[in-house]
C-alpha cells in the first residue's frame, strides 16, 4: 500500500492563538488531529501533549499483529495522553481544566483495513466515489439531542451549545473512546479535521472542494480558505490522506 498525505493548520479569523495540533507520518501510516480547549487553561498544551503522546507510543503497523492489536495500541496511547494531560494540570494549577479532542487514523496494509480511534468532535471523513461520508460520531451535547430525536442535524449545527463536548481528554471521569474499522479501497481519500472546518462548512461544500481538486496540498489550502471566507471563527486543521496501490 502507498499513501499520499498532507496536513495544514490555520489560526482562523477570530482567534489569536492556534490550539490545534496534527500528526502526519506516512512511514508509520499514522495520522491524527487534536483540538485543545480551555483558552487560558492551556488548550494548546493539552493538544500538543495528546499528539506528542501518540507520536511517541505508536509505531509502524506490526506485520505479525492484526487489527485487534493495533486497536489496543491506539486506545492505550489515547488513555496515556489523557493521563498525561491530567497529571500536567495537577502539577500546574493554572492549567486546570485544559483538555483536547483526539482523532487518530491508522492503516493496516496487510489486512487492507483502516482504524479510527477518537474522543471529542474532531472528525474523520471518507471521500469515496465522489461521495463524502462522516465516519466518526461527535461527542457533543447537540449530537446526543439529535440521537434522542430532540434536534435535527441542521438545527444542531447552529445551536448555541453546538461546541459543548460530552467527552474529551483531560476531563476526569469523562473519557470515552470510540473505535471503528473499515476496508480500504484504492483511491480512497480520508479527511481528518477539527471543528473549525466541520462546523463552518456543510458536508456538501467539503465534498465539492475535494471533487474539484486532486492535489492534496491545494485541496487542504482550499478547505482552509473556504472556512476562513465563511468567517473563520475557530482554528482550522485539515489532514488529507489518499490510499493508492492497494495490495
Amino acid at each position: 500500500m502507498k499513501l499520499q498525505a498532507h496536513g495544514a493548520s490555520d489560526v482562523g479569523r477570530q482567534r489569536s492563538r492556534n490550539e490545534d495540533q496534527f500528526l502526519v507520518s506516512v512511514e508509520r501510516k499514522l495520522f491524527a488531529v487534536a483540538d485543545g480547549m480551555g483558552g487560558h487553561a492551556a488548550g494548546d498544551v493539552a493538544s500538543r501533549t495528546a499528539i506528542a503522546t501518540v507520536d511517541r507510543l505508536v509505531g509502524a503497523p506490526n506485520g505479525a499483529g492484526g487489527p485487534a492489536e493495533r486497536e489496543a495500541e491506539l486506545i492505550e496511547a489515547t488513555r496515556e495522553a489523557n493521563r498525561a494531560i491530567l497529571d500536567d494540570a495537577a502539577r500546574e494549577p493554572e492549567r486546570a481544566g485544559m483538555g483536547t479532542t483526539l482523532t487518530i487514523l491508522s492503516f493496516l496494509p496487510e489486512q487492507s483495513t483502516r482504524l479510527i480511534v477518537h474522543v471529542g468532535d474532531s472528525r474523520g471523513y471518507l471521500f469515496r466515489d465522489g461521495r463524502l461520508t462522516q465516519l466518526t460520531t461527535d461527542h457533543t451535547w447537540v449530537q446526543r439531542q439529535v440521537e434522542l430525536g430532540k434536534l435535527t442535524p441542521r438545527r444542531a449545527r447552529v445551536h448555541p451549545y453546538s461546541s459543548v463536548l460530552t467527552h474529551a481528554l483531560g476531563v476526569p471521569d469523562e473519557e470515552r473512546i470510540d473505535s471503528l474499522m473499515g476496508d480500504i479501497r484504492e483511491g480512497d481519500l480520508y479527511l481528518l479535521c477539527t471543528d473549525g472546518l466541520s462546523t463552518v462548512l456543510e458536508d456538501e461544500t467539503i465534498e465539492d472542494v475535494l471533487q474539484a481538486e486532486s492535489d492534496l496540498e491545494t485541496a487542504a489550502r482550499d478547505l482552509i480558505e473556504t472556512a476562513n471566507q465563511a468567517g473563520g471563527p475557530d482554528n482550522i486543521t485539515v489532514v488529507l490522506i489518499r490510499a493508492t496501490e492497494i495490495p
